[in-house]
């Protein structure tokens, strides 16, 4: 009997990883054997994922969502209470917003900045942040703030941060900032590698799918590339050459930036916890996915990890998706790769989201006569 491990993301906003693995096993029936291993990123779900890995609980804490409303958000606390996971999404997600409510210029990620502040205050010496799934493009300064740093305009005088705000900002007072940062450790772990700006930067990549018009993308790359300018000049660092600096609206860079945290893959990251290279060298077939697999998955996303051990052991590798573009058939990086996408007619984004289960096993039932 074949060995076929599964390894996919979450469908955003639809399934989560389990319950994408679980109908993929339905649609292939009990023609195989299965291990199944939940992927993360550094987006939605790799909190639970890394707390659940090594041990620890989930903590509630009081926060605000992107727009500022008062919530109730989670983060991960290890047994020994020496390190805290938190995801970005927890409090400044893309999930956290409705369709209308989608807006970069009017969205900030203070709420990241009160779960790091409430870690910090609890005495945590290490920090895994994970990016993904935000709606904010305010370079992190939002997250900045809630610790402590102020952002002044032309007049010397304190600004309160959104998108929309980041043209006033001339300069950056770190002299209130919580002490702690410096003696805790940030492992920043992103879920693409894309740069702070240009073509492939934050703005020009990501600012469309959390709702900015054509205009507000390009206001927002002259307000990075004017800010990363004054952050080179101030503290010597370009984050032009940081690969992931453009992770989150920002919150990559400016983590490497003032939190002194380390870059890393979170797939490499999750994989690494999980073993996932042993278990991929065992399988006969690896199938890995998630909601849209397109030209932004190439760039660090979990699926692309997966896909790279997968050839590195010559395995078959099959991606289920619900959607992806022409063009990533013809993309070399997964030229040996075969990609099923899900959704089989034109419909509602409501009833696209609520039949994925169904449309996932549908394919996978055709696909296991193939396999067999």
């Amino acid at each position: 009997m074949k060995k076929v491990l599964i390894a996919t993301d979450s469908f955003k906003e639809s399934l989560s990883s389990l319950e994408v693995a679980d109908s993929i096993k339905v649609g292939l029936g009990d023609n195989f054997e299965y291990q199944v291993v939940p992927l993360a990123d550094g987006g939605e779900g790799t909190m639970e994922l890394i707390t659940d890995i090594i041990g620890g609980n989930i903590i509630q804490v009081e926060s605000v969502d992107p727009l500022g409303r008062k919530i109730i958000s989670r983060y991960g606390l290890s047994e020994d209470n020496a390190t805290a996971i938190i995801d970005v999404a927890s409090s400044s997600g893309i999930e956290l917003l409705s369709e209308s409510e989608k807006n970069p210029y009017k969205t900030s990620s203070y709420g990241t900045g009160l779960l790091i502040a409430d870690a910090l205050d609890k005495g945590v010496s290490n920090i895994i942040l994970g990016l993904g799934s935000s709606a904010t493009v305010d370079l992190g300064f939002g997250m900045l703030e809630a610790i402590g740093a102020k952002f002044l305009n032309e007049n010397n005088e304190p600004i309160t941060i959104k998108g929309e705000s980041l043209r006033q900002v001339c300069d950056i007072d770190l002299g209130n900032i919580n002490p702690n940062i410096y003696t805790t450790n940030f492992k920043i772990a992103c879920d693409v590698d894309n740069p702070l700006t240009g073509v492939n930067g934050s703005c020009h990549v990501f600012a469309k799918q959390k709702g900015a018009t054509p205009e507000q993308i390009e206001q927002l790359e002259s307000d990075f590339i004017r800010i990363g300018k004054l952050i080179n000049k101030k503290f010597r660092i370009n984050l032009d050459e940081i690969p992931g600096s453009g992770a989150a609206g920002g919150i990559g860079g400016i983590a490497y930036a003032f939190l002194k945290g380390e870059l890393t893959s979170g797939s490499d990251l999750i994989n690494n916890l999980n073993r996932v290279e042993e278990k991929v060298k065992e399988a006969d077939i690896v199938i890995t996915g998630e909601g849209k697999f397109d030209s932004q998955s190439l760039h660090g996303k979990g699926p692309m990890s997966i896909i790279n051990l997968g050839l590195k052991y010559d395995k078959r590798i099959i991606v289920i998706c619900g959607s992806t573009e022409n063009d990533i058939y013809t993309n070399s990086q997964v030229k040996d790769v075969s990609i099923f996408p899900t959704i089989s007619k034109v419909d509602s984004l409501e009833n696209t989201l609520n039949n994925a289960s169904k449309n996932i096993t549908h394919v996978c039932t055709a696909l296991s006569h193939l396999l067999r």
